[in-house]
């Protein structure tokens, strides 16, 4: 089932190409897990909102279930003993 996104890909400045190119999950090695327990991380929050590979090629990859929700809009479940980022 895909889960539409809050407020992201459909109102980004080229969102016609938002999905072409490479996304940050491509040699991600977390991106089976991401996908198994609905994680994202904000390397992907950046993607989701039109920004370009120069702005989340670097950054941090730390996914949780609290920034998967925010993205699409679901309320996810925390593991066990992860933080809250806010």
């Amino acid at each position: 089932m895909a889960l539409p996104l809050r407020g992201s890909i459909a109102s980004a400045p080229d969102a016609e190409n938002a999905l072409h190119g490479p996304a940050p999950c491509d040699a991600c090695r977390f991106a089976s897990r991401c996908g198994a327990e609905s994680l994202a991380c904000y390397p992907f929050a950046l993607y989701a909102k039109g920004a370009g590979e120069a702005r989340w090629r670097y950054a941090p990859r730390q996914p949780t279930g609290e920034r998967f929700a925010r993205i699409f809009g679901t309320e996810a479940a925390r593991a066990p003993g992860t933080s809250r980022q806010r």
